[in-house]
């Protein structure tokens, strides 16, 4: 008896349950041939948290294609590692994939708390050892077996994960699995195939302007605290683009020309927490039933807004690409869509200010002098 065998009678899973991906193509996405453990664990067991805690990485997580291993997986924890480490941020004391022998994450921790890797330093993926950090990446543990074996111990009660949070005490595995609907009609739910099959959206390849910006709108008009990007972005579990941090670190959050712009800590209406919040909800509440949606942030794919002009006009970025520097702008109206895909947040306001029309057809042009008027601290 194996230990995904072992795993499953010990958690009382009786038949298969799983998802059954095309493999070949899963692993083409990737690159490399993936465990037989961690395959034969995605067929047997259905979504769900051993433990409580531990939820494993499947092909087609948060609406990606089904095909796809990495994903949003890419994004996060992948891409937020590569940023971190380049900021001197956690601590990262192996390669992140595609680096050679990289990490490459299989599992995560129920909220985000924690990650589960492979090392990918042997050709056989079935030697790879598993690895694991805290939501932090400063604290980090190895454990010299595979994923279904590393299970198998925390379900014993034999490895200690609390560095990942609190697992139950007994053997038991929580299933996740959706229930059936209660009727046949169903709504579309919004995911980031949105983009490519219904807007046929495609990414740019857009550069920063602060400079022009900067000197659109000249000195600022007070000291701006800079903001704490690393914890920003780690509370947001979102990257953000660098023109934009530039922007928010010298003018802070305020009214570019006549659009809102907010930014972290900023308090009252210009915050960036809080305006994602309001722009989520009021995003939602403008979709039409059974029509296609697009997704909004937290919605995996989702287009991140970041400001508002005073007639309701919600300008966004669409996160096509891990880099968030790769992002274009998106504005939105009332199921509205324009997208730029060649445009950085500088530079699509960069190009309002200077009278060019970013919005639509009927929205009129600015047609006064650049300004930017900050909000009081």
């Amino acid at each position: 008896m194996n230990s995904v065998q072992q795993l499953s009678q010990l958690l009382g899973i009786e038949d298969r349950l799983g998802s059954f991906p095309d493999w070949e193509a899963v692993e083409r996405s990737v690159g490399l041939r993936l465990p037989d453990d961690y395959k034969d664990m995605v067929e047997t067991f259905p979504d769900g948290l051993f433990q409580g805690l531990i939820q494993l990485n499947r092909p087609g997580d948060q609406d990606y294609p089904p095909n796809e291993f990495l994903g949003f997986y890419a994004y996060s924890p992948l891409g937020d590692m590569r940023s971190w480490r380049e900021t001197g941020s956690g601590n990262f004391p192996y390669p992140i994939f595609p680096e050679r022998g990289g990490v490459l994450p299989w599992a995560r921790a129920a909220r985000l708390s924690g990650y589960l890797f492979w090392v990918t330093n042997h050709d056989d993926p079935n030697r790879w050892p598993v690895v694991l950090a805290d939501g932090e990446f400063t604290n980090w543990r190895s454990f010299h077996g595979g994923a279904s074996e590393f299970l198998l111990e925390v379900v014993q009660g034999r490895f200690d994960v609390s560095l990942l949070g609190r697992p139950s005490l007994q053997a038991e595995f929580v299933s996740l699995q959706p229930r059936p609907p209660k009727s046949e009609v169903t709504e579309p739910l919004p995911g980031p195939w949105f983009w490519q099959r219904v807007m046929n959206a495609k990414g740019g390849r857009p550069t920063s302007q602060f400079l022009v910006l900067s000197e659109m709108l000249g000195p600022a008009q007070s000291v701006v605290a800079p903001v704490d990007w690393p914890l920003a972005e780690r509370q947001l579990q979102c990257r953000l683009p660098d023109d934009y941090k530039e922007f928010a670190d010298t003018y802070g959050a305020g009214t570019f020309c006549d659009i809102t712009v907010a930014a972290p800590y900023a308090g009252g209406e210009t915050d960036l927490s809080g305006f994602l919040d309001r722009s989520y909800r009021r995003l939602i509440s403008e979709r039409h039933p059974g029509s296609p949606s697009a997704p909004v942030y937290p919605e995996p794919g989702g287009m991140v807004p970041w400001g508002e002009t005073w007639d309701g006009v919600t300008c966004c970025w669409l996160p096509l690409e891990p880099d968030p520097n790769r992002w274009g702008v998106i504005v939105s109206l009332k199921n509205r869509l324009r997208y730029h895909p060649d445009l950085s947040f500088s530079a699509f306001l960069a190009k309002y200010a200077g009278g060019e029309k970013v919005f639509f057809r009927s929205r009129k042009p600015w047609s006064g002098s650049p300004r930017f008027i900050a909000v009081s601290p």
